[in-house]
C-alpha cells in the first residue's frame, strides 16, 4: 500500500463565516407575517416603485434602468443628449471671469 502524504497537494479552504442574524430576522418576520403578510409588503413596495418611476420620468431628464420584474428597485440615469452631429452632448459649464484672473 502506498502511504498517503499531502506533499504537493493544494489545500482548498472555503470561508462561509457570515453572520446569520439577517437570516434569523427574516425567518422570524416570515413566521410573524406569514405568506399573506409578505405578499402585502411586496405589493406595497411594487406600488411605491411604480409611483417613483412615474415621478422621475415626469421630470423628463431621466431614463429608467430598472426592470419591471424582480425586486422593486428604482435605477435611473440622465438621458443621453445628441448634438446635430450625432455625438453625445454634455452641458458646458463656464467659469466666471474671475477664475482666469491671476493674483501674482
Amino acid at each position: 500500500m502506498a502511504a498517503c502524504d499531502s506533499i504537493g497537494q493544494a489545500t482548498v479552504t472555503l470561508n462561509f463565516s457570515r453572520g446569520a442574524s439577517h437570516v434569523i430576522a427574516q425567518y422570524f418576520q416570515l413566521l410573524r407575517l406569514g405568506r399573506d403578510g409578505y405578499t402585502r409588503i411586496m405589493n406595497n413596495l411594487s406600488c411605491i416603485k411604480l409611483r417613483l418611476e412615474q415621478g422621475i420620468l415626469a421630470i423628463g431628464a431621466f431614463e429608467m434602468l430598472s426592470k419591471d420584474v424582480g425586486v422593486p428597485l428604482v435605477a435611473f440615469r440622465l438621458k443621453k443628449r445628441l448634438n446635430e452631429h450625432g455625438d453625445e452632448d454634455f452641458p458646458s459649464v463656464t467659469a466666471s471671469s474671475r477664475a482666469y484672473h491671476s493674483t501674482e
